[in-house]
């Protein structure tokens, strides 16, 4: 199951064992409690599909209000098949470059090889877009030296590592300043030999200053001078830690409103192109003429045809309303979607006055077997069997390794 969030394209990947709307709705729900939900579900597979997973997430989580998208929109529908294709490419070099056939393991760190991508439409990665920041790995993210990296591998031994750190760094300073205090000092002892005169008096200036410095000492306890400075120090100290804290923050706010400033941009100008061209450079098509459809992967099985034959019936706003030999199709199509034939093949006197999905449509024009298929552990003899239920033969999909006497 792949989940994309149409504004920021972070992606969720999940692996299923059947695709029945119970289990699509706990995922959902995980997801939804994880990242929010979004106020509109748009899904592939149709509007009565849509509505079973909203009615089953209803029931598990009763406060939660959906409705449901346009069936097969052309942004949303496009920008899923383009994920999908990217995400069967990494998963195949992840099981290659990692020698197993566990696709899904594979699939959590295609997803997050996805999500740290830069993506073209908003300029950044779908994580910086939804969290505000760059992916962390760890320390591997951290300025800290690779050598040490190896070797540290408990909190105590990186506390000991920083302290032995900040420790070298001020032990480097504090050679520095000796270094420094032993050269003036040895100019000092040479100025000396050479001027006794001004070695008396700096003497006695020396006598002076210490006398002072007694008086000083004597009237300290008179005054609390130093604690009160002490106290303001401290005071000072917090409030400039908690500037730098707020300005910080700030930054992170401003930055992160930059970056979802400049994927709405992106989304605006993919809107505009997408309209441009299907307004200056897609052919525009006209009622009754015949058209292929392009038929997406997950509405037809092996066996079927990728392009269906329809003819125009309507069109309101870009979008055509298509039928074919088996009915009129629900969902509504792009010129994009539609390459236009020239012949006449087909009149819309000859569609059925009958509604039904694109992948209806398709297992019926191709009289194939579609998607049905069974998971008996029997020789499929009884009506159990999903395959005699719809009067079909098995195929090889339906129980490999296992005896069936419905072929």
């Amino acid at each position: 199951m792949t989940y994309v969030n149409h504004f920021t394209k972070f992606c969720v990947l999940r692996p299923l064992t059947t695709k029945r709307a119970e289990e699509v709705a706990k995922n959902l729900l995980d997801i939804f409690l994880t990242f929010g939900a979004p106020a509109i579900l748009q899904s592939d597979n149709g509007r009565e599909f849509v509505n079973a997973v909203i009615s089953e997430l209803s029931t598990l989580w009763p406060e939660l209000k959906l409705v449901t998208g346009r069936p097969r929109h052309p942004q949303s529908q496009g920008a899923v098949e383009r994920l999908n294709g990217v995400i069967q490419d990494k998963l195949v070099i992840w099981m290659q470059e990692n020698k197993t056939k566990r696709w899904s393991v594979g699939l959590k760190f295609v997803q997050w090889q996805v999500n740290i991508s830069r993506h073209e439409i908003t300029g950044h990665s779908p994580f910086k877009v939804t969290f505000g920041q760059d992916p962390q790995v760890g320390l591997g993210s951290s300025v800290l030296p690779k050598n040490a990296l190896c070797e540290i591998t408990t909190e105590e031994e990186l506390e000991t590592f920083l302290a032995e750190s900040e420790t070298g760094t001020d032990t480097s300073v504090m050679k520095a300043v000796s270094a420094t205090a032993e050269r003036d000092e040895e100019t000092a002892t040479g100025t000396e030999d050479e001027t006794g005169t001004d070695t008396t008096v700096i003497e006695a200036v020396s006598m002076t200053a210490e006398r002072e410095e007694e008086t000083a000492t004597g009237t300290e306890n008179e005054t609390r001078t130093e604690d009160e400075t002490g106290t303001d120090t401290a005071v000072t100290e917090a409030v400039s830690a908690t500037a730098e804290l707020e300005e910080e923050f700030e930054t992170h706010i401003e930055s992160f409103h930059d970056v979802r400033v400049t994927a709405d941009k992106g989304q605006s100008k993919a809107a505009d192109r997408m309209i441009y061209r299907g307004k200056h450079l897609l052919r525009p098509l006209f009622v009754g003429q015949c058209a292929t459809l392009r038929i997406p992967h997950v509405d037809r099985g092996p066996s079927d045809p990728k392009n269906l034959l329809v003819v125009v019936l309507n069109e309101h706003d870009g979008l055509y309303t298509v039928g074919c030999r088996e009915g009129i199709l629900r969902a509504k199509f792009t010129a994009a979607d539609l390459s236009a034939i020239d012949q006449v093949l087909i009149k819309p006197d000859e569609v059925p006055d009958m509604s039904l999905s694109l992948r209806t449509a398709t297992a019926k024009a191709s009289g194939g077997q579609g998607f049905v298929k069974c998971q008996c552990k029997t020789q499929c003899t009884s009506g159990r069997c999903s395959c005699k239920r719809q009067k079909m033969l098995c195929n090889s999909r339906c129980h490999p390794g296992i005896t069936c006497k419905n072929l």
